[in-house]
């Protein structure tokens, strides 16, 4: 099968279109670069999530904790906010 010479030179644009498209689409700025920059703040993302997963754990502890245990509640109501029970006796430390 023989080509014209008007064939030949449509089939090159569009090679080199299709090369030029595909070097745009892997090295340019919204390409492969920007994927990566992506999947990095998705994992920094992800450590975030973790983190707050794990407070949240610990806060919800302490909230079982104060529903538990009345000495707890006692505990926090002596050291966190500085309250006493009637009766007792208070001394200062300089």
């Amino acid at each position: 099968m023989y080509y014209t010479v008007k064939q030949i030179i449509w089939r090159g644009i569009i090679g080199i279109e299709c090369i030029f498209f595909c070097g745009f689409y892997i090295f340019g700025s919204r390409g492969l670069p920007l994927l990566k920059a992506l999947r990095a703040d998705n994992t920094a993302y992800i450590a975030d999530i973790m983190v707050l997963e794990g407070e949240i754990a610990a806060i919800q502890k302490e909230i079982d904790e104060w529903h538990t245990y009345p000495f707890y509640q006692e505990k926090v109501a002596r050291e966190e906010l500085q309250l006493i029970n009637s009766g007792d006796t208070v001394y200062f430390i300089k």
